[in-house]
């Protein structure tokens, strides 16, 4: 199987600190975000991947190269302009078979879910494309779907419907998609696949089914959220279906309280408090008296003496606060 991983967005509601990374190559309890999608990928079965770029192309390519887990193969679109996710999808048409459904997901989701059975009701069903859902009021802002009692996607974007519907949704940014959808994308150079290519479905009455998922996910596109997901890895609440290995420095004279995870070569000062829930990037250097709590530092970020760092996110030379 094959599949496409949008990464072309600017992530500006992570600004300033993606300035310094796209989102895919921000650390996930270190380990850059990409690395946990492409694995989740192949333990579904995909073997290549394309993924989009355009804001610091140069650093998202080499970051995904250095993640790719054996047995995938992976090629690269790269945008001039950004095209939206129809017109990004769209660009690369020729990269899919025809005769087999591809998996397209955002690049700024974490999720431990099982596609197996979006893809089986896919097949069944004859969709053009089945959208993963959740039930979940807290995904709201990703936009709401309604699926009647077949899982018809029957209205989307609060637009409105006559049809009986049983069920309000959220989506979840992962879709199981046969080829038949680039005939919505002809001639559509920029686009948005939810307004401008589903919410035409609909109206048009194609085969545009919802999958339920009930698994671990979320949507690290905000800081809050960028914060949660680095804390979900280290207390176990993520699970995903690979080995996830949490090797943790553990110097004698800090102050470290669980959970916590310290990469390779970090530098720590006298009189250092690490924890509750603190990631400390590989190489980062913690001056003397600082105090690291709800935050994550980067690799090779400084923190310098006497900081206190709650609910933050430090950059090599930007910081954000939560």
């Amino acid at each position: 199987m094959k599949a496409m991983i949008l990464c072309a967005g600017f992530g500006e509601r992570l600004m300033p600190l993606t300035t310094e990374l796209p989102k895919p190559a921000f650390p996930l309890a270190n380990r850059p975000s990409v690395w946990y999608t492409l694995r989740l990928l192949r333990s579904w079965g995909v073997d290549s991947v394309i993924v989009n770029a355009h804001h610091l192309p140069d650093v998202l390519t080499e970051t995904v190269r250095a993640c790719l887990p054996a047995g995938m193969e992976v090629e690269f679109s790269m945008e001039k302009e950004i095209l939206g996710t129809g017109g990004g999808l769209s660009r690369v048409r020729g990269f899919f078979r025809d005769d087999e459904p591809f998996i397209l997901i955002n690049g700024d989701i974490l999720t431990d879910m099982d596609i197996a059975g979006a893809v089986e009701l896919h097949l069944a069903r004859g969709a053009v494309v089945t959208m993963v859902l959740s039930a979940d009021s807290r995904r709201k802002q990703l936009g709401e779907v309604k699926v009647d009692r077949e899982g018809r996607v029957r209205s989307i974007l609060e637009r409105p419907d006559n049809s009986g519907v049983l069920k309000p949704a959220f989506f979840t940014g992962i879709h199981v998609m046969s080829p038949r959808i680039f005939d919505y994308l002809a001639d559509r150079p920029r686009s948005c696949l939810v307004r401008d290519c589903y919410c035409r479905m609909v109206d048009d009455g194609e085969r545009l089914f919802g999958y339920f998922m009930d698994s671990y996910w979320s949507d690290i596109g905000t800081p809050r959220m960028y914060l949660a997901a680095n804390f979900d890895v280290l207390d176990g609440a993520y699970s995903p279906p690979f080995e996830l290995p949490m090797e943790s420095e553990e110097p004698a004279w800090a102050t470290l309280e669980k959970p916590f995870l310290i990469g390779k070569e970090t530098s720590l000062g006298r009189d250092v408090r690490v924890g509750p829930n603190a990631v400390v990037g590989g190489g980062a250097v913690l001056e003397d008296g600082c105090e690291i709590r709800e935050s994550v530092v980067w690799p090779c970020a400084r923190v310098t003496a006497g900081s206190s760092l709650v609910r933050a996110v430090m950059g090599r030379t930007t910081i954000l606060k939560i």
